[in-house]
């Protein structure tokens, strides 16, 4: 018995409200609350030659349901930039990010 599975996808580009996270590479990102996909870190190698710094620290949410990018102000203890990590949702209020280099 041969199954013929076939999955079609429609993909479309995309014009989100909010300010977009800068482009990046060896980010992390997952499915947050259902609703949001979150990113964390990762590099830009061409503002990494205007600042010196190596790794990305900022987490952004895309809010799935409104089309919209929300920049998450962090406080507290502020990780150092990270790359080629993991993030994961624990609950509906805290993402673990482990993992990766600074």
């Amino acid at each position: 018995m041969q199954s013929d599975s076939k999955v079609y996808l429609k993909i479309r580009k995309i014009k989100a409200m909010g300010q977009a996270p800068v482009p990046r590479y060896a980010h992390a990102a997952c499915l947050f609350m259902k609703r949001y996909m979150a990113i964390y870190g990762g590099r830009n190698d061409y503002l990494m030659s205007e600042t010196s710094k190596f790794m990305l620290n900022d987490l952004h949410l895309y809010d799935i349901r409104n089309n919209t990018w929300i920049l998450i102000s962090m406080y507290g203890c502020i990780f150092e930039g990270r790359a080629q990590h993991q993030i994961v949702p624990v609950n509906d209020d805290t993402l673990l990010i482990f993992g990766g280099m600074d």
